[in-house]
């Protein structure tokens, strides 16, 4: 879908309709992201350009696994003639999106959440168990944690926060999570806030044993808006920040460059690369919904 959209004819089109998870939802953003940047000669590789709107309205069914979009753009509902009803009212609204760029060149763009490290990792690693559907959110990490080695890095990290202030640390992680925060908590920013009010929210998870990520794991899981955030696990707010990994015991290439996977909205990118910038973007992405 992503490499799709940005050339296929979408004369006579009025807006796309995914139906999908967080995953298809995310690719339909970034090809229909790249083609109206084009078409309006937006130089999106550059982190500081003004970017444009997508020329098209995106409506989601969601039939996917997550379906944490439909939290942003039906207020928290799954339910999919809900959707199909908000969709066939041709309303709009628009959100804004946290992009990742590697040395100066657009990567994709996040609508829910990035991460890079432990849960990446585990999202690659339960590609081969999708055949049971939501169930490997419980079974993969059981067997993840029981036989693979939880990845550390050492990262310099330059935070920028939204009064302008900057932050330099240098820090040993397992992960690192950002999530967008106009999508990835329909309860607490739904209707109540714009992307002028906040940041996003990136927790780092300090280095600590496989025991306790992957009991803070299924605790988040199984708890919600219950789970109470262990001492390893530190959360601030930003609207953008670059990571420079200096040290990690993840794989390296021959020349010794280090191999990512990046997690965004539930898929992986495979990445050969030590430095990533991370923005959080204006609102421009036109979705369906009546709200």
């Amino acid at each position: 879908m992503r490499e799709y959209l940005p050339t296929c004819n979408l004369e006579g089109i009025d807006g796309l309709v995914v139906m999908g998870g967080d995953g298809s939802f995310n690719q339909c953003v970034n090809g229909l992201f790249e083609r109206s940047q084009k078409s309006a000669n937006v130089d999106y590789n550059n982190p500081e350009a003004k970017l444009a709107d997508t020329m098209l309205p995106i409506g989601h069914i969601p039939t996917g696994t997550g379906n944490l979009i439909s939290g942003y753009c039906y207020g928290g509902c799954k339910d999919i003639e809900t959707s199909i009803l908000h969709i066939i009212r041709g309303k709009e609204r628009k959100f804004g999106v946290t992009a990742v760029y590697d040395d100066s060149k657009w990567l994709g763009n996040c609508c829910i959440l990035l991460g890079l490290g432990t849960l990446s990792d585990m999202v690659r690693y339960s590609e081969s168990y999708r055949w049971i559907k939501t169930y490997r959110y419980l079974v993969v990490p059981a067997i993840y944690f029981s036989i693979k080695t939880v990845p550390q890095f050492k990262a310099k990290l330059t935070v920028k926060k939204r009064d302008g202030s900057v932050v330099f640390t240098e820090e040993e992680l397992c992960d690192l999570l950002i999530a967008n925060h106009e999508t990835f908590d329909p309860n607490e920013y739904f209707g109540s806030k714009t992307w002028y009010d906040d940041e996003n929210k990136i927790m780092k998870y300090h280095l600590s044993s496989r025991y306790n990520y992957w009991k803070n794991f299924m605790s988040k899981l199984l708890k919600g808006q219950n789970y109470v955030k262990p001492d390893f696990v530190e959360e601030i707010r930003a609207v953008s920040m670059k990571i420079e990994i200096l040290e990690s015991n993840m794989s390296k290439t021959s020349d010794g460059q280090i191999k990512l996977s990046l997690l965004i909205d539930g898929e992986y990118l495979d990445l050969i690369t030590s430095a990533l910038d991370f923005r959080l973007k204006e609102p421009l992405i036109r979705v369906f919904s009546s709200l």
